[in-house]
């Protein structure tokens, strides 16, 4: 790992640990409705979210909408060294899993990410390009690139406005995102939309 990327995980973690609850509480309400407003939220029928932890910004508002729309909600969960997910409902009990985060308790097959519309994924940096620094486990952008077919897929990621930064140089084996929703605003991944103009 570059002592860039260090220093911006660990500048990025004190950052959003610095928030207030209610700073925190305000800023994933508004990213979560901007999330619930976007047309292929809308549209979608099975959407992947996750549990916030370490002051990441909270899906909670965005998975209650979903469940009250009826649309089916995964979260993930670490099994064998991978991600997983299972879906939640309102009275299902999370367990704390190896990292700490809470975690569905696996009942059944879990989805493979093919059959998700939308997957958001949390994050500790993202750049306009659409790709992002995680927490260094690898676990997405594993899970991501058993997608067929990710052009096909809404691929976001759920973030405060301060972990924007310069553009990130990716490894070979991170995915990018298609886009970023922070409290102010929507941000679709420069790749994306250089990619659609070429066709």
């Amino acid at each position: 790992m570059s002592d860039r990327l260090s220093m911006l995980r660990k500048h990025n973690k004190m950052k959003r640990l610095s928030l207030s609850k209610a700073q925190q509480q305000k800023a994933s309400f508004w990213i979560c409705l901007r999330i619930a407003r976007h047309p292929s939220f809308k549209k979608a029928r099975v959407f992947a979210a996750y549990v916030a932890t370490k002051g990441e910004a909270s899906l909670a508002p965005l998975i209650k909408i979903g469940l009250n729309q009826k649309k089916v909600c995964l979260l993930p969960k670490i099994t064998d060294g991978n991600l997983s997910f299972y879906p939640y409902r309102k009275k299902h009990i999370l367990k704390r899993g190896c990292y700490g985060i809470k975690e569905p308790i696996s009942s059944g097959q879990a989805y493979s990410l093919n059959d998700v519309d939308c997957i958001i994924c949390p994050l500790l940096a993202f750049d306009t390009q659409g790709n992002r620094v995680g927490m260094g486990g690898g676990y997405y952008d594993k899970a991501l690139a058993q997608i067929k077919n990710r052009s096909k897929k809404h691929i976001w990621g759920a973030a405060y406005s301060f972990q924007k930064t310069e553009k990130l140089t990716p490894e070979r084996w991170d995915i990018p995102m298609h886009g970023i929703f922070t409290p102010n605003h929507h941000i679709q991944a420069m790749k994306t939309i250089s990619a659609q103009a070429r066709r």
